[in-house]
């Protein structure tokens, strides 16, 4: 069974690229992150997430799903392209099926 220490260790190792259109919640959230990870760079929408993407790797990448621009959904459907292995969290402050449904699907 893996500890909290084990987590930690482990998470400490890892690039992330966090997606987050809100300043304010982008701000807040990649200071926790860059507690947790090794490096945690920030995109302000899809199509920046995108180009971070191509310019580095990322271990995991975690984007909001509703952004101007090009949305969450549109930059994981093209990384999925890119890299199919690519690890994978989204989040939202939406409750919408549909949206939920293309999630599963990608």
């Amino acid at each position: 069974m893996a500890t909290l220490k084990d987590v930690t260790q482990f998470s400490q190792r890892l690039n992330v690229l966090y997606v987050e259109d809100n300043a304010k919640v982008a701000e807040e959230t990649a200071a926790m992150f860059e507690l947790l990870f090794a490096r945690v760079d920030v995109a302000k929408n899809g199509q920046e997430g995108l180009e971070r993407y191509n310019d580095d790797r990322y271990d995991l990448v975690i984007t909001d799903i509703n952004m101007p621009g090009m949305n969450g959904i549109e930059m994981i459907r093209i990384i999925r392209e890119i890299n199919p292995e690519q690890k994978i969290v989204a989040v939202s402050a939406h409750d919408e099926t549909d949206i939920l449904l293309d999630m599963v699907r990608k």
